[in-house]
């Protein structure tokens, strides 16, 4: 029997995160005109953005007839992480400066639908028939600070995001042409 390796993507680089500040017509199809319409804030995210995930086990009820119990998944509970993202500290009182996108984009106490794509850069053309995962989150306060202790540091914003009401998991799709 030959066995041969699987076909698979490099994840390093091959991700994008792109803000949407208004809901998509369809969260399972969202339109290429919105997306064009967002921001990318793919080359501001410092790091990576995943979320994760945690069900809990719970004890199956012990039967009279049995001796041994097992356990069952009980709710799982998705958590958003915080976004850190790169921003120009003397400029955040001139809109629209360059540099700026994702700390004019992510304004504390909105709701805004993040747009993932794994699997494509943010350098990449989004296109019809691209696969996301779309995240509807609440954002908490833009925490100002630098993102290393060392020459390496840059000035960033840590911002804290939660579903938004109604949301409890992200939501895949596909881009839609109209």
């Amino acid at each position: 029997m030959t066995i041969s390796m699987p076909a698979t993507v490099k994840s390093f680089g091959n991700e994008s995160l792109q803000v949407l500040t208004a809901a998509p017509a369809s969260n399972a199809a969202v339109i290429l005109a919105e997306i064009t319409a967002s921001d990318n804030i793919t080359c501001h995210v410092v790091g990576d953005w995943y979320a994760t995930a945690e069900t809990n086990k719970v004890a199956r009820q012990r039967k009279m007839c049995q001796t041994k119990t097992t356990e069952a998944l009980g709710v799982s509970t998705w958590q958003t992480p915080d976004l850190m993202y790169t921003y120009l500290p003397q400029s955040v009182g001139t809109p629209a400066t360059a540099g700026n996108e994702a700390y004019e984009a992510l304004v504390e106490g909105a709701t805004v639908y993040l747009l993932q794509r794994l699997g494509k850069g943010g350098k990449t053309a989004i296109t019809t028939g691209d696969e996301y995962l779309l995240w509807p989150v609440e954002l908490g306060p833009q925490v100002p600070g630098p993102s290393a202790d060392d020459e390496g540091g840059e000035f960033i914003m840590t911002q804290t995001c939660a579903f938004a009401p109604g949301y409890d998991e992200p939501i895949s799709g596909t881009v839609a042409a109209a």
